[in-house]
């Protein structure tokens, strides 16, 4: 009967996850994972002399099924005399509030929630009841959002003021540990519905994988935890480097090009990430498309500068890469710069670009910042219509010999016209009557000298789409 209790005391020891005498506020929402978390601590009470505290949130998202899970959760805390608390927050309101999914606005209230409430108690740990199978989800969802090394990790057994006790433990594990002691747990109806990504990959995604190995979750966490060594290893390595060629300064980071680029490509990424953490404090919007554009960057395949989460900007001048604030770089590295786009650059999501100081001849404004947009899509006659608006405009693709480049004008640009013959770039400033204090301000979409199009100006006719066009490049300006 024991035997997933004895599996958690042992993981607790191992890892280290709370020290003898700690005050832990146990999440217990009601459901069996909660409910195990729950009754494993206080049977561990004694034993660690621990102070525990239950603490409940609801979402207000279910009702009088929301309300039961409380009055559910307050009774078991009650019945072991252990203090209760709930809180009620409106999560539905605040997703939309805060432009985040229900799922996203749940988790984030919850934990600011935990937090809060552990320094009211002056409490040390908040114990969360996540297992295996959400380890083996949490690693899954990653892997199709795309992600690199250490989001394969999944999630950490502890983590600054967070523990995860159950981690040992499966699913079915929990579940019979909940039978054998004969305790009851509430039953959360969305917890099947399957519109919710974690939801898909719990029921239909890990069932899969079961079928092809029953062990599968088992695996995947041991990969998980193996992968957890390297990186570790990977971590002390990257450390030396660091410190031996990276150099930080007040509001930015910098590298030697060249002492970047003959790293081995995962130290790469793990230098960039840190350069970029020291001037964020977060990395959670960096992707590996963020990443292999600065190593482009570094490598001198790409412009001068390029863009990243949070308002920053990698810029390369003179060999030295710098991770930096946008507004530290606004003055110097975008008046002249060339963004050269690949193919796998722009698919999928719209890849979004800042430019400062830019005319746009049509509306005969002057912007000191702009936002580009840039999509590659596929072309369907009989569902899709060419945009009529001025601000974003579609192009035939396939009739790009070069790379696709975003940049100012160069003297030897040019022009398609419909009758065959050309116009080159200087000619039409002139006959649109861009001012001359302007000229150097446009910016072109080109096919190496061929220019596709004047960002808030005229197209070129040769690149118009047509019947027989596959692949549609959208370019929006706002």
């Amino acid at each position: 009967m024991d035997m997933p209790l004895d599996k958690v005391r042992t993981f607790i020891e191992e890892k280290k996850i709370f020290s003898p005498g700690d005050a832990i506020i146990a999440g217990l929402s009601g459901g069996a994972d909660s409910v195990c978390l729950f009754r494993m601590l206080v049977c561990l009470q004694q034993e660690y002399r621990l102070s525990l505290y239950a603490l409940h949130v609801n979402h207000g998202i279910r009702g009088k099924d929301a309300a039961d899970d409380e009055m559910f959760a307050k009774e078991l805390a009650d019945s072991y005399g252990i203090q209760f608390k709930s809180v009620f927050y409106p999560v539905s309101d605040i997703a939309k509030n805060m432009n985040m999914t229900i799922e996203e606005a749940g988790r984030y209230i919850r934990y600011r929630v935990f937090e809060e409430e552990r320094k009211r108690l002056g409490a040390d740990k908040i114990a969360v009841a996540h297992h295996k199978n959400d380890q083996v989800e949490t690693i899954l969802f990653r892997m199709c959002r795309g992600t690199g090394i250490k989001g394969l990790l999944g999630m950490d057994a502890e983590r600054e003021n967070i523990i995860r006790p159950l981690m040992c433990l499966q699913r079915n594990e929990i579940i019979e540990y909940l039978k054998d002691i004969g305790q009851d747990y509430r039953e959360d109806a969305t917890n099947r519905c399957t519109d919710y990504d974690r939801n898909r990959i719990r029921h239909k995604v890990i069932p899969q994988l079961e079928n092809i190995n029953e062990a599968a979750v088992e695996h995947i966490a041991a990969m998980s935890d193996n992968l957890r060594q390297i990186y570790d290893w990977m971590t002390a390595e990257t450390d030396k480097l660091y410190r031996q060629y990276v150099k930080e300064y007040d509001g930015y980071a910098e590298i030697v090009c060249n002492n970047l680029v003959k790293m081995y490509p995962a130290a790469r990424t793990e230098i960039i990430r840190r350069m970029i953490n020291t001037q964020t404090g977060s990395l959670k919007d960096i992707t590996m498309r963020h990443i292999d554009m600065t190593v482009k960057l570094a490598e001198m395949e790409t412009g001068k500068n390029i863009h990243l989460p949070y308002g920053l900007c990698a810029e390369r001048e003179y060999g030295i890469l710098r991770i930096k604030k946008e507004e530290t770089c606004k003055d110097n590295c975008f008046d002249k710069f060339e963004y050269i786009l690949n193919r796998e650059d722009i698919e999928g999501e719209a890849l979004d670009i800042q430019l400062y100081n830019v005319y746009l001849p049509d509306a005969e404004m002057f912007c000191e910042k702009l936002n580009v947009a840039v999509s590659l899509k596929a072309y369907k006659t009989d569902t899709m219509e060419i945009p009529k608006n001025n601000c974003t405009k579609w192009f035939d693709y396939d009739r790009i010999n070069c790379k696709l480049s975003i940049r100012r004008p160069q003297e030897d640009d040019y022009f398609v016209l419909s009758n065959g013959g050309t116009k080159k770039i200087t000619r039409y400033m002139i006959d649109c009557k861009v001012p001359r204090k302007y000229r150097d301000r446009i910016v072109v979409a080109a096919d190496g000298s061929h220019v596709l199009a004047v960002l808030g100006g005229r197209i070129g006719e040769d690149y118009y789409v047509n019947d027989n066009t596959e692949s549609v490049l959208e370019l929006s300006i706002g």
